[in-house]
C-alpha cells in the first residue's frame, strides 16, 4: 500500500539454479502514486495506466522505459477499476460512483455514466458491452457509446468484487 509500481523480467522470475527458484530484485521501482496503487491496464502493449487511492490515474508509456506520460484526474475517491473498451478508449471507476471515458492518445475524458448507488469495483468489456458492478451487489451492462446502462443484473446480496 505504498504506492509503488514494482518490475521484474519475467524470464528471471522463471530462472531456476541449483533446483532452487531465483527471486531476484525489482529491476525498476516507481512511487507511481501517493496512496495505494488499487488497479492496472496495459494498452496497446504500450500504455499502462495505474489507478489509486489517491484518486488519480497515472500513465507510463512501457516503449519509453516507463516514462511518466501524465494523470487523469476527475475522479473523487479511491479508483479502483481500469478497463481498456479497445485501443483508444480506456474506462475508469471507483469510490466515486462514476465510470469515466478517456481518449487514449489525447488524455481527455469524453464522458461519464452513473448509475451505481454504491462504489465500484470492477469492470469488464466482453463482446463490445462494459459490465461494472460493486458494493451495491448490481451487475450493469453498458453500451459505452451511448453512455446507456441496458441492464442491471441482480441476484447478488454481497459486494461483487471481480468479472
Amino acid at each position: 500500500m505504498d504506492g509503488n509500481l514494482h518490475i521484474w523480467q519475467l524470464e528471471e522470475l522463471l530462472e531456476v539454479q541449483g533446483g532452487k527458484a531465483k527471486f531476484p530484485k525489482p529491476q525498476r521501482s516507481i512511487q507511481a502514486h501517493t496512496a495505494a496503487v488499487a488497479s492496472l491496464c496495459l494498452v496497446k502493449d504500450t500504455y499502462l495506466f495505474s489507478g489509486g487511492w489517491d484518486s488519480v490515474v497515472n500513465v507510463w508509456d512501457l516503449r519509453k522505459g516507463f516514462e511518466f506520460v501524465g494523470s487523469l484526474n476527475g475522479h473523487a475517491g479511491f479508483v479502483r477499476a481500469i478497463c481498456g473498451m479497445n485501443d483508444d478508449i480506456v474506462l475508469t471507476a471507483g469510490n466515486d460512483r462514476t465510470i469515466r471515458i478517456w481518449e487514449v492518445e489525447s488524455m481527455a475524458c469524453s464522458g461519464m455514466m452513473t448509475g451505481h448507488e454504491l462504489p465500484i469495483l470492477t469492470l469488464l468489456v466482453v463482446n463490445g458491452f462494459l459490465l461494472s458492478a460493486g458494493y451495491d451487489s448490481v451487475i450493469k451492462v453498458w453500451d459505452v457509446s451511448k453512455r446507456l446502462c441496458l441492464q442491471n443484473l441482480t441476484g447478488h446480496t454481497q459486494a461483487v468484487t471481480c468479472l
